[in-house]
């Protein structure tokens, strides 16, 4: 026994099919795989002569906070530190102040990127 299909049903099954796969909505994660790290820090405990301990805070944004590191350079070709808010202690033995160059690199480990922030900071003679 053979059944045949009016063709206004077929009609109608194609119509619900149409309808169904328009309304169909995509969940997706957003792709944040190409947004650059962004480098950014804050510095307190320059209030005085040589030797001065300086306390750094690391604000910077990036994809995924456990897979990236940070990269800090304290002078240049000064020491190096890549703890995420590091305290180094500066010293000048001059008669006047000098400027340091403070470096943060922040690296996004998922993507490869980076970017660097780079801060002067003045330090007094020692007394």
């Amino acid at each position: 026994m053979v059944m045949k299909q009016k063709p206004w049903s077929i009609l109608l099954i194609l119509i619900g099919i149409i309808i169904i796969s328009c309304n169909k909505k995509e969940e997706t994660e957003p792709n944040n795989s190409t947004k650059n790290p962004i480098a950014a820090f804050s510095y307190t405990g320059n209030d005085g002569p040589a030797p001065v301990d300086i306390q750094f805070t690391n604000y910077s944004e990036t994809i995924i906070e456990d897979k990236c590191s940070y990269e800090w350079t304290f002078g240049t070709n000064g020491p190096q530190s890549t703890e995420k808010n590091p305290m180094h202690t500066f010293y000048n033995n001059s008669s006047s102040s000098k400027i340091v160059l403070v470096s943060l690199r922040v690296l996004d480990l998922e993507s490869n990127l980076s970017q660097t922030k780079s801060v002067r900071i003045e330090i007094l003679p020692a007394q």
